[in-house]
């Protein structure tokens, strides 16, 4: 055999032994984007050893990996000055490793709990929670819109082995994506994640403070003045301790997971959730989340504590008679011009409003002094009657109140003093009279309510 057909022989076997190779990564790459579901191994050898990061032939690290390495470092695989020292540069410019401990302890789930895999979140996922960067930290649009999106998941030591994942467990976080396609960390990402979460440490630990058991709601209190004021003018003092005693009363009555045990469902830059276990009515129970969103300077707490009118406070008054209840009969909603024009007086004006969407029905205003009625139904413009199922209202006089308690003239302060989560519920109360749900919105001048407008909810 010549030398010449050995050297032929080798090159072939080395070039086939090679295009095998590349196969097998190929499909290696193939099987690993299509989990649906990555697992994470912790480490198993030296613990003083560094970390051996998949980097790729460049040099970096794709944002599937960094994830991993974050996910390491949160559940305490390897030491956090090594995560970090085995970080290519490029993924780590600007980052120091004091401000990755900051990070890592940021992301860091509730006690007992280990990540054990993490998901690549679909483009409609991916796009919710961009949003939420954008409405909360606009200065960082450019990122938010280039990052990579992952839940990942956890599991505590006592949850039930099997269980398969869901979509409310674990939490969501985001990989800075170059225009290379490898991932690294944003300094201005980071720090932006660690002020909200930071901010969140401190109140829960204010919940759980000793001093609230007391009745002490001072510390708690100073938090929530921290956001943007709820409203203009004198008694927010008055109002965020209000806001910060009636919190506290929820915790001890219907939160059944201690607040510094409530677990992480987002992080990201200006906003962060966490969900709770509560229990409502004599047996039931549910979960909650606890939301923090930056505004401009301000971080805001919002609370869902679902606030009721029973059947006094939702009465709509004029002086003291029960309007609606005296002109509906069993519909509270359903009104007609024949009932109401002895109590209201003339009818100042009747108009027809254009159609709302695809529905049929005609819409109307009805207006008298300091009263007027939104309704789907029948009017005759000419004799200037009408009836309907009504839709909305609006009070301009102090002669309406509803429940006897809200009205035109109260000052901000009072209102804010009678229902402190507004703000949170998104202007909307459950109600037992005039709709199943109500949003309340109001018009204000000097710190005193002008107008109020009450509408159906959703």
């Amino acid at each position: 055999m010549s030398r010449s057909f050995c050297q032929s022989l080798k090159l072939t076997c080395l070039g086939l032994l090679i295009l095998a190779l590349l196969i097998n990564t190929a499909c290696l790459s193939v099987d690993m984007t299509s989990l649906p579901e990555l697992e994470i191994f912790g480490k198993v050898d030296n613990p003083d050893s560094l970390v051996p990061l998949n980097q790729q032939a460049s040099g970096h690290l794709s944002p599937l990996n960094l994830a991993q390495a974050l996910a390491f470092a949160i559940n305490g695989d390897y030491k956090v000055e090594d995560i970090y020292q085995s970080l290519p540069a490029a993924s780590r410019v600007g980052v120091s490793l004091e401000a990755f401990r900051a990070y890592i302890k940021a992301l860091t789930p509730a006690e007992d709990e280990k990540i054990s895999s993490f998901v690549d979140l679909g483009s409609d996922v991916k796009r919710h929670y961009q949003d939420k960067v954008l409405s909360y930290e606009p200065g960082l649009t450019d990122l938010a819109l280039t990052s990579q999106y992952y839940r990942f998941y956890t599991a505590q030591n006592n949850s039930p082995r099997g269980r398969a994942n869901t979509a409310d467990d674990g939490f969501v976080l985001a990989i800075q994506v170059s225009s290379k396609g490898w991932g690294y960390l944003s300094p201005a990402w980071m720090a932006a994640v660690v002020k909200v979460q930071d901010f969140a440490s401190f109140y829960f630990s204010a919940l759980e403070d000793e001093a609230m058991t007391a009745d002490n709601p001072g510390p708690l209190a100073f938090l929530l003045e921290q956001e943007t004021p709820a409203f203009e003018g004198p008694g927010l003092d008055a109002y965020y301790l209000t806001k910060a005693q009636a919190i506290s009363d929820f915790y001890m009555e219907s939160v059944t997971t201690l607040p510094k045990a409530a677990r992480a469902s987002c992080l990201l830059p200006g906003y962060a959730s966490y969900m709770q276990e509560y229990r409502y009515g004599s047996r039931l129970s549910s979960i909650r989340e606890v939301e923090f969103q930056q505004d401009q300077d301000h971080i805001r707490v919002v609370e869902p504590i679902r606030e009721t009118l029973d059947s006094d406070q939702a009465r709509l008054l004029v002086y003291d008679l029960d309007l609606l209840s005296k002109t509906a009969g069993v519909s509270r909603n359903l009104l007609n011009s024949q009932d109401l024009h002895p109590l209201l007086g003339p009818l100042v004006q009747l108009e027809e409003l254009p159609k709302d969407g695809d529905t049929e029905d005609q819409v109307y205003r009805a207006s008298y002094y300091g009263l007027t009625f939104v309704f789907k139904g029948q009017a005759d413009l000419a004799s200037k009657t009408w009836q309907g199922s009504l839709e909305s209202l609006e009070i301009t006089s102090q002669i309406y109140s509803l429940g006897g308690e809200v009205h035109v003239g109260m000052a901000l302060a009072d209102f804010y003093q009678l229902h402190p989560f507004f703000s949170d519920n998104n202007q909307v109360f459950r109600m037992n009279a005039i709709f199943p749900e109500l949003r309340l919105d109001y018009e204000s001048k000097d710190g005193v309510i002008s107008k109020l407008i009450l509408s159906r909810a959703g």
